[in-house]
């Protein structure tokens, strides 16, 4: 993976059970978007911005897949949330 977005903050968060997929964090100015690497044989893709439903113009963080790949959970502080970091399942 060489990827970089410069004036950002980059993380990795976490990869899936199997470790085809390298969930990150990138933060610029107020908002912290989550962005997806898929990986080959060799390496990890450059990172894909997730879906709509997952960013937001809120701060998104603390992604992870669970082991099935079913659900995909992830830290949002979105104005409909109970307060400060909620937890969100897709």
């Amino acid at each position: 993976m060489s990827f970089c977005k410069p004036n950002s903050n980059q993380a990795s968060i976490s990869t899936s059970p199997d470790g085809q997929f390298l969930f990150i964090k990138m933060e610029a100015k107020d908002i912290a978007n989550l962005y997806l690497c898929e990986r080959d044989d060799e390496k990890y893709s450059d990172p894909v911005l997730m879906v709509e439903n997952i960013n937001s113009k809120s701060w998104e963080t603390g992604a992870t897949i669970s082991a099935d790949g079913e659900r995909f959970y992830f830290v949002s502080d979105r104005p409909e949330g109970f307060g400060g970091g909620d937890i969100y399942r897709m």
